[in-house]
């Protein structure tokens, strides 16, 4: 009798043990996950312009929330650094060089999907979001035969989609590939187009 009770006691303890085991397998990832990302890259403007140089310097920071693993948000804190440049610039008679790095302070949200996969899973997203920019200008002094140089501060609307890949190194560190493309509403008295063009940025994310 007492070996039959031994025998019952063990075999429910391995019953009970094995529907806990098996609640495990079964249970449902995270709902929300949340990453820091950050990037660089280059910035590549897409018109040809007299101004604009061929290439600038890209700066990615950004905070993500996961839902479900597939569906995932940015709040974007971006920059990029463009070259103004043009020799013998003639405003008012009077010739000169101009030089000018063009600082561009984005800020916004993003919307996006992906495919989770073992290692590498894709993603895509587009967003809206303010940029901050100085733009420069030239214009002629209130002497005879004298410039005046300045910058203004503006801020316009932005809007920018992008693709891009994952590589998880480990639980801890993602490594991310994307192509950004964004576009503004950028005009001033130097260059009368928007300001858009394509980021190829390299970064990583680590979670919260």
């Amino acid at each position: 009798m007492r070996k039959a009770a031994i025998c019952i006691l063990v075999l429910c303890i391995a019953i009970r043990s094995s529907g806990q085991d098996k609640a495990r397998g079964t249970r449902e990832p995270k709902r929300f996950k949340y990453y820091f990302n950050s990037g660089i890259g280059y910035y590549l403007p897409f018109e040809s312009s007299k101004w604009l140089a061929d290439r600038g310097a890209a700066y990615a920071f950004n905070f993500q929330c996961n839902y479900r693993d597939r569906y995932f948000t940015h709040l974007y804190f971006d920059m990029a650094v463009i070259n103004y440049s043009k020799e013998n610039t003639v405003v008012n008679n009077v010739a000169s060089n101009f030089d000018y790095k063009l600082n561009a302070n984005n800020v916004g949200l993003d919307i996006g999907y992906t495919l989770p996969m073992k290692k590498v899973s894709p993603y895509i997203y587009a967003g809206l979001g303010l940029s901050f920019m100085d733009t420069p200008f030239i214009k002629p002094g209130s002497a005879a035969n004298d410039i005046v140089f300045g910058t203004k501060t503006n801020a316009f609307f932005q809007y920018r989609g992008a693709i891009g890949v994952d590589y998880k190194i480990s639980r801890y560190f993602i490594l991310y590939l994307e192509a950004m493309y964004s576009s503004t509403a950028f005009k001033s008295v130097l260059d009368d187009q928007r300001l858009q063009g394509v980021s190829l940025i390299l970064g990583f994310k680590t979670p919260l």
